[in-house]
């Protein structure tokens, strides 16, 4: 087993793949990763000399925006454009399409990411006159 960036890559996979266990990488930057750093992508992970290791590490934290730090970097440019109070911040808070689709019949991808995206809303309870009465709080 390796770890890299508090990941664990397993060693039957080839280091294509295992590659893109990382948030951040995908098939074509892996491939693109073990071209420059001069690693053939078909070898499996425990194949690996640690030199080749130590610089395969050292490239993706030179080069790339990978896990936390990309995951930061998302959320900061979503904040950025709710702030400027964009479109696209205000249509991505409130669990809506943001470039130009159909919300009467579909949107139904929108509306999973809402839940990611979108503000929590918190319920209160209110007693009054015998009944429930539920109020959002934003």
């Amino acid at each position: 087993m390796l770890y890299i960036f508090n990941k664990t890559i397993s060693n039957s996979k080839s280091i294509l793949y295992s590659l893109t266990i990382l948030y951040g990488i995908n098939e074509y930057q892996s491939k693109k990763i073990c071209k420059s750093v001069g690693i053939n992508p078909q070898i499996t992970v425990n194949k690996l000399k640690n030199y080749q290791v130590n610089r395969l590490i050292d490239y993706i934290n030179k080069n790339l925006k990978i896990e936390q730090v990309l995951k930061q970097f998302n959320k900061n440019k979503l904040n950025e454009l709710l702030e400027i109070k964009s479109i696209r911040g205000i249509r991505r808070s409130a669990g809506l399409p943001v470039r130009g689709q159909r919300t009467h019949t579909n949107a139904k991808t929108a509306k999973k990411f809402k839940k990611v995206f979108g503000k929590k809303q918190t319920k209160q309870v209110i007693k009054g006159k015998g009944k429930k009465f539920v109020k959002k709080k934003k």
